[in-house]
């Protein structure tokens, strides 16, 4: 049995935080390793992290995970198309490394697997440049204080 992804994530408890509805990172974590669902039914979809320390809302927005149903699945085509550029060679390590965890193509019949959204959520809560760019706004870095929204 497939479920679709949105309505799943609907089954986890909401913060209304600064007029946004969010969901807790670890709590849609958790949630996956619970389930015995190995792939779920998905659309286009993206999913936006968020910081968030004392009502102040830090946006992740270079973080987030761009899911897109495709005809063939081709790396290498979309980082090209994304960053303009004509040949692999010409891209920035960290650019091709970023979107390797933050892009996800899938067919239609293929469905979007749990594997890949766990190490999405793995990257996002153990990345240092992610750390790094949060300490210098909030000093500290908690990965509790991981949020997102889906659209």
């Amino acid at each position: 049995m497939i479920i679709n992804l949105k309505e799943e994530l609907r089954k986890l408890k909401i913060y209304k935080i600064s007029n946004e509805e969010l969901y807790k990172l670890s709590e849609f974590e958790e949630k996956l390793k619970l389930t015995n669902i190995k792939t779920f039914e998905s659309d286009d979809l993206i999913i936006m992290p968020y910081y968030i320390d004392n009502n102040k809302i830090y946006e992740l927005y270079a973080y987030e995970l761009n899911v897109r149903i495709v005809d063939k699945i081709d790396f290498d085509t979309y980082i090209k198309k994304i960053t303009g550029k004509e040949k692999i060679e010409d891209i920035p390590d960290n650019i091709i490394i970023l979107h390797k965890h933050c892009y996800i193509g899938i067919t239609n019949n293929q469905g979007l697997s749990k594997e890949k959204l766990y190490e999405y959520i793995i990257y996002l809560q153990n990345s240092q440049q992610i750390k790094e760019e949060i300490q210098k706004t909030f000093s500290t870095y908690d990965k509790d204080k991981l949020y997102f929204e889906i659209y």
